[in-house]
């Protein structure tokens, strides 16, 4: 399959050819349809980033299911999904908080292990979400932007009667503009 790989800090970036990955017992393959381009992509093509290389970066993706590991029951081949980019260890005191993106042993697609700047990505099928039909596959690897906007604005209880000020004109600024207003602000 066909990847963007970041091989080392001098070389911004090479496209080539890589073994598709194969999805262990919880994991699943998915043909990737959609990836954006995260502002945590940039350091990693920079060459400044602290995340070990070779890597194929790209965490916000959507896709079509292709396989499924042997301990998968949720999902099958031909779903479309995207997914989180934390994979969290599910045994840290904050992971049995509910506090996930505080997991001590975090691991993040694209960061961490190879992403979704590829033909396929495998991930765990616990960071998974069915995409309804309606969907895009654009609309399906905006949602992990659009997810970190839309918290703070629910965490805030923003209504109508409030007025926001978003400093940061970039997607997520823009992301926590729209789901400000659609809360009434």
């Amino acid at each position: 399959m066909l990847a963007v790989i970041k091989e080392n800090k001098e070389v911004e970036f090479v496209i080539r050819e890589v073994p598709k990955p194969v999805p262990k017992t919880n994991d699943v393959l998915i043909k990737v349809k959609a990836v954006g381009i995260c502002g945590s992509d940039m350091p990693i093509f920079a060459g400044i980033s602290k995340w070990p290389l070779p890597l194929i970066p790209g965490h916000e993706f959507a896709g079509v299911i292709e396989e499924v590991g042997s301990g998968v029951k949720d999902f099958e081949a031909g779903d479309r999904v995207t997914a989180g980019l934390v994979i969290n260890c599910g045994e840290c005191i904050y992971c049995r908080q509910g506090l996930e993106s505080l997991c001590e042993n975090i691991v993040e697609t694209g960061i961490h292990v190879d992403g979704a700047f590829a033909e396929y990505v495998t991930v765990p099928a616990k960071t998974l979400h069915r995409m309804p039909e309606t969907m895009t596959f654009d609309q399906g690897a905006s949602i992990d932007p659009i997810a970190s906007a839309y918290r703070p604005v629910k965490k805030a209880n923003i209504g109508s009667e409030d007025s926001v000020v978003v400093f940061g004109p970039g997607p997520i600024g823009i992301y926590t503009v729209q789901c400000a207003k659609a809360e009434g602000a």
